[in-house]
């Protein structure tokens, strides 16, 4: 994705902030991992902002499970709030 897509999708989270009680971002199709720097800007970014407008984040993924490293997991736990919430769903066919 794009920088600019990334900076208009912040954008109109931070426009909508002040509305919400909560927002979950949902990251899914192909392997979301391959856009892992998308999904750490844009998700970085409306951390922020729901702590500053005090909402609820959540987030979800959908993904093989292939590319999950050490560093993403510590990346999530460091970042765990009580106005963060994560699941993820592994999918893929057992070998």
């Amino acid at each position: 994705m794009r920088e600019a897509i990334q900076e208009s999708v912040v954008k109109l989270i931070e426009r909508r902030s002040s509305e919400l009680n909560q927002l979950s971002l949902n990251w899914f199709g192909g392997e979301p991992l391959l856009g892992l720097s998308v999904i750490r800007n844009i998700g970085t970014k409306s951390f922020e902002l729901a702590k500053k407008h005090g909402y609820q984040l959540t987030g979800s993924m959908t993904t093989n499970g292939y590319l999950l490293e050490k560093q993403f997991w510590e990346t999530i736990l460091d970042t765990q709030d009580s106005r963060l919430l994560t699941g993820f769903m592994l999918s893929g066919v057992k070998g």
